[in-house]
């Protein structure tokens, strides 16, 4: 996995600056030193399950180097915004909180890491889909 939601801000970075958002939120922090602020643990799950998904990382690794992916990432594969409302968004963000779950514990994943999959190619397919 390369992004990983971690808690907040101020919870997991030593010495933070709480001056430097408006609000402690939820983030998600990548092989680099880079941070997104979401609204709540499920949005975050949300976004990790789609950049950690085999499909998506298919798809950045196809141009972008291993040890440079940089927040543009999440401008090229036009991630949705997170609505709890939406089945296929839930579903996302409960298998990448699984898959989180038993990475720590060092257990196997790959079932639910293609069940992931299969949720992030029904996100975009039914977004082109649409009329």
């Amino acid at each position: 996995m390369a992004a990983v939601v971690v808690s907040t801000y101020c919870n997991s970075v030593p010495n933070a600056d709480k001056k430097m958002f408006v609000e402690d939120k939820t983030i998600v922090v990548d092989s680099k030193v880079l941070m997104l602020g979401l609204d709540n643990e499920d949005d975050a799950y949300y976004v990790c399950g789609i950049i950690n998904s085999p499909i998506v990382v298919k798809i950045i690794d196809g141009y972008a180097i291993n040890t440079n992916r940089g927040i543009d990432v999440l401008r090229y594969i036009g991630i949705p915004q997170f609505d709890s409302q939406n089945t296929i968004h839930r579903s996302i963000a409960s298998l990448s909180k699984q898959i989180h779950e038993l990475v720590k514990e060092e257990k196997k994943y790959s079932e639910l890491e293609k069940q992931l999959s299969n949720s992030v190619k029904d996100l975009y397919c039914k977004r082109k889909a649409r009329p």
